[in-house]
């Protein structure tokens, strides 16, 4: 390469550096598709079923994770786990964007089976069943006791144990009779009932 040439070349960024750029255009580009679909979306709600439908047949989930995102529902951090449909992924995006940055961040605190020991594991990490322990069904944390008793409701469940008393199938109470806990019945009515037996 002859001198001239090579004061005409750029220096070529670092891994890091591109990495980072990539990440950079990636992120604004997933925002700007986010706030473009609520911009069309609100205008025009019967587009998301065209989108979902053929000829497009883009995934449902896909249009809603990318509406939360224009939305500023999602925390830019999250951006890369929008296209993952994992249990723990579930469980994250489900949880307001300041929730989903400190798990990103610092990872969640999840109890070990033997119920004496926990360990803090980054997001990434997570299995489905760790992150259906430390996240409940709205991706907010859950505190070591509540996994604690999680934890034993499952342990009951597998050696078909009951945690709940057992449910009588009628319960009788001063004016009333509760028929398996759903069917009030008056004491109007059991009299009229009775009346009509022979």
């Amino acid at each position: 390469m002859n001198s001239n040439n090579s004061s005409q070349v750029t220096k070529l960024p670092t891994v890091a550096e591109l990495a980072l750029e990539i990440a950079e255009i990636f992120n604004k580009s997933m925002i700007a598709i986010g706030q473009r679909l609520v911009f069309c979306f609100e205008a025009k709600p019967e587009l998301r079923t065209q989108l979902i439908n053929p000829p497009h047949n883009i995934d449902a989930k896909l249009l809603t994770r990318l509406e939360q995102l224009g939305r500023g529902q999602v925390d830019p951090m999250a951006q890369s786990y929008l296209l993952d449909k994992g249990v723990p992924t579930q469980r994250l995006l489900k949880a307001p964007p300041t929730v989903q940055r400190e798990i990103l961040t610092n990872g969640v605190n999840v109890l070990d089976p033997n119920e004496t020991d926990s360990r803090q594991i980054p997001f990434k990490d997570l299995t489905p069943d760790q992150a259906k322990l430390a996240l409940d069904r709205t991706g907010n944390p859950r505190s070591l006791a509540q996994q604690r008793t999680l934890l034993r409701e499952l342990k009951a469940k597998r050696n078909g144990q009951s945690t709940e008393e057992p449910d009588p199938s009628y319960r009788v109470f001063s004016d009333h009779v509760v028929i398996h806990k759903r069917m009030k019945v008056s004491r109007h009515l059991l009299v009229q009932w009775l009346s009509q037996m022979k």
